[in-house]
Parts: structure tokens; C-alpha cells; sequence
């Protein structure tokens, strides 16, 4: 499947294992371990703890590092890595459902807005950097909405959607451990076969 491999060699580049497992560290080699995660960079340096190793670290610089990973005002800097689990290919026959307020935009004109950098797929609401091009969207599969949130109406009131659509289209699925379910990531103009559900 296209994009799966794409997914994988993104999400491995981040050590998101090693990032997670810091916590069972000592605070230094857990400092070390996330200072060296893939986008982990722009934090660093936001927090100014450039080339600080630590061993070398003040208890306050670490204790200033391991609350900015934990910090939902840094989540967006964090790379998708830091987020979802090893992607797998959509099942085939499975459709897809998208949870929104322009459904009938979406209809009649396919996805137009999207995500492009993959560093801000690692939030749900990342999508809210969508610019007015192509680029990667969040969707469920349509079997899976029932098992995660009971009801498509459920669904739709956790998400804040007053409106859902029904598709086609080649997609990687993941845990999203911030969210707590399975997502489906789609290169919007893949999407065919849209209609409207909600």
C-alpha cells in the first residue's frame, strides 16, 4: 500500500519507543533520550537548553524540559512520532468516515483543504493549520466508529461535527495515543465516491 512505508520510515525516525520508555530512566538519561527524539529540537531550543547534556542539567532545566513534553502548549512542536503507534493499511472494501461542518463542500468539492506537513499530523486538531491546498486529512473507518464512540451521533458531539461524509480512499491507520483510537490518515485527493451521511 502507498503510503504505509511512507508512514513507517516517518514514525521510526522518531525513537518514539525510546521516548515513551524515558520514563522508567533517571532523569538524565530521560533528559538525553528525549533531547535526542526527532523534533524534539525546536523545544530544546524554545526552552533554550541548546547542547545542554544530562548529566550536565540543573534539576530545573530537567524538570523544565519534562514538563514542556507534557505540556499541551508544545504538543503541536512535537513530531507525529510522539503520537500515533506503527501504521497499517486500511482494509480494503473498508469506507471511510469523515466528521465535519462542510459537508456539502465536501461533496460537491472534494477535500480541498488539508494538512502538508506531517509534523502537524500529530494532532487531531492539528488539521486547524489546514491550508486551502491538498494535504492530508483525519477520517474513521466506518466500522470502527461504532466500537470507539457507540453511535455515529456520539462520534459526531465528541468531535464537535454537526455533519459527516462517507468515502473511498487508500489510507494508513494508527493508534492515536492522545485521542485513545484507531485514525485514519488520507491524502485528501484520494478521496472518491463522497457522500454525505449526516
Amino acid at each position: 500500500m502507498k503510503y504505509v512505508k511512507l508512514f513507517e520510515g516517518f514514525l521510526n525516525e522518531g525513537k518514539i519507543d525510546d521516548l515513551r520508555s524515558a520514563l522508567d530512566k533517571t532523569p538524565a538519561e530521560k533528559f538525553d533520550i528525549i533531547a535526542n527524539t526527532k523534533g524534539m529540537e525546536i523545544v530544546i531550543h524554545k526552552l533554550g537548553l541548546d547542547g545542554i547534556k544530562g548529566k550536565e542539567a540543573t534539576e530545573d532545566q530537567l524538570q523544565q524540559l519534562f514538563r514542556a513534553v507534557d505540556d499541551k502548549l508544545y504538543y503541536p512542536r512535537l513530531p507525529i512520532s510522539y503520537f500515533f503507534d506503527v501504521p497499517n493499511e486500511l482494509p480494503k472494501g473498508v469506507k471511510l468516515i469523515h466528521l465535519t461542518n462542510h459537508a456539502d463542500v465536501i461533496v460537491k468539492d472534494g477535500f480541498t483543504r488539508g494538512t502538508q506537513d506531517f509534523n502537524d499530523l500529530g494532532m487531531s486538531w492539528g488539521s486547524r493549520k489546514s491550508a486551502p491546498k491538498p494535504g492530508w486529512n483525519y477520517a474513521f473507518p466506518e466500522d470502527y466508529i461504532e466500537h470507539a464512540y457507540g453511535t455515529l451521533e456520539k462520534a459526531m458531539k465528541h468531535w464537535n461535527a454537526k455533519e459527516a461524509v462517507r468515502f473511498e480512499a487508500d489510507a494508513v491507520v494508527a493508534f492515536h495515543y492522545g485521542d485513545d483510537v484507531y485514525q485514519a490518515l488520507f491524502w485528501g485527493p484520494d478521496a472518491k465516491n463522497i457522500e454525505r451521511i449526516k
